[in-house]
């Protein structure tokens, strides 16, 4: 009996140690998408909504244990401009069978810049505090007395009861690059975990630091249709002279593709060095997310002392309230309270005559549209707004440009054009381009949902052309703009 459990003690001791041989020194997770805190403190400079992450990891060992880890995480963006800062927090638990238990929590700061109008660079740090105890719930030979097991007996194993607590800092950066219709085209970033070195060892004369980890995740959207798109990625992790990659692809399909209600399937196919394919599926709309993750052991060695990683990720954004909201949030969000006050000033009224401004050196005749009111013909009328010298589309711009699309497709004969706007009248001289380069992101966003090409034209213009020449804020909002019009072929 005592062999037998001697037995049992060391060989639980060798399956934890061919475990931990597996993993990093922190928490390692396969679907590290959903993990910034254990993948990239600076990927979270880039979330636009304070959001609510759950994480749990069952590893399942032989001699029927298991390593399982529970992670909740939580963020919350704050806009400065075209700048932000997101706070977030995390707290962690982790039991490696019944042998070793972990609890701690981590807080966490990054701060995210728009390079250009579809692109942001972001730096993150983390600190955090973690506990390690061996756990009181495994028996040893000492607790059986005359044939029985008693509680009460205290193990004579030096190693028993232990505990230590260490703390760890980390940071990283991220860069990420927007589509068209506002989804993730390419991202690469770089993080270094465990900066300071603590010594994790449970002995108070030992020594026993956890090494500095690198890792790099990196990805690129290779292609995209209406309802599919391929993004293959890849992560890196080094430590102590040891590297582990995950090679593979994402797959999306659209479910639904309108801003409003937008649903996505996405499939994962990785494979990770350590000789385990990694699939995943995940369900995604505007504020939830729910994804799973299987890792199989792919040789038979793994096999033997693990056998099989289940993962659960559940994502939930929170949508603030309209007074908190501010930055580019905030200027998307009133794109309907600008729409309402604009179609005041009768620009776009149908079948009205035709009105001149006053022209000077830095503003052109401004006119409005005579609109043919053909019987049983449909005539697209919108107004799209941007933030000031970006050329980015927000939320709500792209739901007016989906019901475009649902107009164009619905008439094939409709034919548009596209005007675009400046800013504010001192730089209607200086900078003539960026009324067409709006006009054109809209129409590549038009194009992507799959209206024709041919049925969109952009209208060159020669001077930036202008609502008012003002340059107060309330002027540059309306200003901002792509105007959307029904042309006769």
């Amino acid at each position: 009996m005592l062999y037998s459990r001697k037995s049992y003690f060391y060989t639980l001791l060798v399956v934890i140690i061919s475990a931990f041989k597996l993993h990093a020194q922190e928490p390692n997770f396969s679907m590290y998408r959903y993990t910034p805190f254990f993948t990239n403190p600076g990927s979270l400079g880039v979330e636009q909504d304070p959001g609510i992450m759950l994480n749990y990891r069952n590893q399942s060992l032989a001699l029927g244990q298991r390593f399982q880890t529970s992670a909740v995480s939580g963020y919350y963006p704050f806009y400065i401009g075209n700048h932000h800062l997101v706070v977030s927090a995390n707290v962690l638990n982790e039991q490696l069978a019944s042998f070793i238990k972990m609890n701690g929590g981590m807080l966490g700061l990054a701060y995210s810049v728009a390079v250009t109008s579809n692109s942001e660079l972001s730096f993150g740090f983390q600190g955090g505090y973690f506990q390690k105890r061996i756990g009181s719930d495994f028996s040893t030979d000492d607790q059986y007395v005359n044939g029985g097991y008693d509680p009460n007996a205290v193990s004579g194993d030096e190693v028993m009861y232990q505990a230590m607590g260490y703390a760890t800092m980390s940071t990283g950066f991220y860069y990420l690059i927007k589509d068209v219709d506002g989804s993730d085209k390419a991202f690469i970033g770089g993080s270094l975990f465990n900066l300071n070195s603590p010594n994790v060892s449970f002995f108070e004369t030992g020594e026993d630091k956890m090494p500095l980890s690198l890792k790099a995740t990196i990805g690129y959207k290779v292609f995209q249709s209406n309802k599919i798109a391929v993004t293959p990625t890849m992560r890196w992790i080094n430590w102590q002279g040891n590297n582990m990659m995950n090679i593979g692809s994402q797959f999306g399909y659209d479910l639904s593709n309108k801003r409003e209600s937008s649903k996505r399937i996405e499939l994962g196919l990785w494979y990770n060095t350590n000789n385990l394919g990694v699939f995943s599926l995940a369900y995604e709309q505007e504020n939830l997310t729910v994804a799973l993750s299987y890792d199989l052991a792919l040789s038979s060695t793994l096999s033997s002392t693990q056998n099989g990683i289940f993962e659960l990720a559940i994502g939930m954004n929170i949508e603030r309230s309209s007074a908190n909201n501010s930055g580019r949030n905030n200027y998307a969000r009133k794109n309907k309270r600008r729409q309402k006050s604009y179609k005041k000033l009768n620009l776009f009224q149908k079948n009205s005559k035709k009105k001149t401004h006053k022209q000077d050196d830095n503003t052109i005749a401004q006119e409005e549209i005579d609109q043919p009111a053909v019987p049983g013909k449909k005539i697209v009328s919108e107004i799209v707004y941007f933030a000031k010298d970006s050329i980015g589309l927000s939320v709500e711009a792209r739901n007016i440009l989906d019901g475009v699309v649902a107009t164009m497709k619905a008439d094939k004969s409709l034919r548009i054009k596209l005007v675009g706007y400046a800013d504010n009248g001192a730089l209607a001289t200086l900078d003539t381009s960026l009324p067409v380069l709006r006009a054109e992101q809209v129409r590549a966003y038009l194009v992507s949902r799959g209206v024709e090409a041919k049925s969109v034209r952009v209208e060159r213009v020669v001077q930036n052309q202008l609502l008012d020449d003002s340059e107060t804020a309330q002027d540059s909002e309306g200003n901002s703009r792509v105007e959307i019009k029904t042309v006769e072929k």
